[in-house]
């Protein structure tokens, strides 16, 4: 077993090695090749990633000030 060192940007899936995310990668290539609204599937895609870190940031200084 291996130490994942890439998370996908996308579904946050781990990965072991560079291969291993290209291929996955491509997954998502193609979700986007035949999606009918090019910008409407990037927006979709990644406003639940961002909206994720966001939080996580915003928790983060929010620990930060409480903590003094």
């Amino acid at each position: 077993m291996c130490k994942p060192i890439i998370k996908c940007s996308r579904c946050e899936e781990e990965f072991c090695n560079g291969l291993e995310y290209r291929w996955h990668y491509d997954k998502h290539l193609d979700e986007w090749w035949a999606a009918e609204d090019k910008q409407q599937y990037i927006i979709e895609t990644t406003t639940k990633r961002h909206e994720k870190t966001t939080y996580s940031f915003w928790q983060s200084i929010r620990r930060r000030l409480v903590g003094r």
